[in-house]
């Protein structure tokens, strides 16, 4: 998949501004369970940000006291990430939610599990035909069949480099900011937009909405119904709806929708709806296209996660010895399957 500058940056700015929304909502709720004597919700030392982890690791200050030319690499292990999110939003793993926490992504809908080698090999279950029957003794057991297709994903790596210098180095606080903002937050922008719209060709993953899903069955009628629709259409194909994904703006015309007195239909304007549809978890994200729309059962993916998140520094880079400038380096490497295409359904609101 290839984004251009304008594409990255407008995804990037979409990120930094959900954050910066988030990080509102969270001191906020920080100085709520302060006072009810619950400080230990967030904020704690062994809950902190990817990029809050990075300077107080033993790595990093290795680097800084010895005046090492590399830093040692920082992986941060599924635990670590789940425990930044936790401690950052209230993020519970394993549980699909939305109230008091961080906007879900796709990463969150999908189940991941770490892998070792270069690639890996899955199977896509395109049908089934499920004779399964009650079956008198002695007598013969009816055969089910399943139309399979085997298919390999290739491990990539997704990562990206900004420049500092010595002086802005020394300032952790700066560094964690950097880390957390920009490096960490351009990652996941790019593999959100991957994860939906990768094409699939060498060296890009194949993402869902190219991934040979459905078309939404009923394409006339209010954005609402048509989402309303495609749940049971994924709910007819055997899946179980767990997942809408909506451009902000899809999402903005949903909560602004009014009935013929001007009242809105979903919200009350000074706390916004809930982000879900029908029971059905929403993730808004500039990720997805506008006026398109997913809706799925998003255990019918996989995440292969070779390396999550690895933080390294730098001073090997051209003249950055005699300039006094570092390179900080973020990445991670994964890959990805959609082993069920039918539980997956797209369609537009136009």
């Amino acid at each position: 998949m290839t984004i251009s500058n304008e594409q990255y940056q407008d995804i990037l700015n979409g990120f930094k501004s959900i954050n910066g929304i988030v990080e509102v909502q969270n001191a906020r709720m920080k100085d709520f369970e302060t006072k009810a004597g619950r400080p230990a919700l967030y904020g704690a030392s062994s809950s902190e940000s990817i990029g809050a982890q990075f300077v107080k690791s033993d790595a990093f200050k290795r680097y800084v006291q010895s005046g090492q030319s590399v830093s040692d690499l920082v992986n941060m292990s599924r635990k670590d990430l789940l425990s930044s999110l936790s401690s950052r939003t209230g993020y519970q793993p394993d549980i699909v939610s939305t109230a008091g926490g961080m906007p879900l992504t796709i990463r969150d809908l999908i189940p991941s599990r770490p892998v070792d080698a270069g690639s890996v090999t899955y199977m896509v279950h395109t049908a089934t035909t499920n004779n399964a029957a009650f079956v008198p003794e002695k007598a013969l057991k009816p055969e089910s069949t399943m139309t399979l297709e085997e298919k390999t994903a290739q491990v990539l790596t997704l990562a990206h480099w900004v420049t500092v210098s010595n002086q802005a180095l020394a300032d952790l606080n700066g560094v964690q900011a950097l880390i957390d903002n920009e490096l960490v937050a351009g990652l996941r922008g790019v593999e959100e937009l991957a994860l939906l719209f990768g094409s699939g060709t060498t060296g890009n993953l194949q993402g869902i909405m190219n991934a040979g899903i459905e078309e939404g069955e009923v394409t006339t009628g209010a954005t609402i119904d048509r989402i309303r629709r495609a749940i049971t259409q994924v709910a007819m194909n055997g899946g179980n709806p767990n997942g809408i994904v909506l451009h902000p703006y899809t999402w903005e015309e949903i909560e602004l929708s009014k009935d013929l007195e001007g009242r809105y239909l979903m919200i009350e304007a000074s706390t916004g709806a809930t982000q879900r549809l029908f029971r059905v978890p929403v993730v808004v994200t500039p990720a997805m296209t506008e006026p398109s729309f997913l809706v799925g059962d998003f255990g019918g993916a996989t995440i292969f996660d070779r390396e999550q998140i690895g933080i390294q520094v730098s001073e090997h880079h051209q003249d950055y010895f005699t300039k006094n400038l570092r390179a900080i380096r973020a990445e991670s490497r994964l890959a990805f399957a959609v082993r069920r295409p039918n539980v997956f359904v797209k369609g537009t609101t136009i």
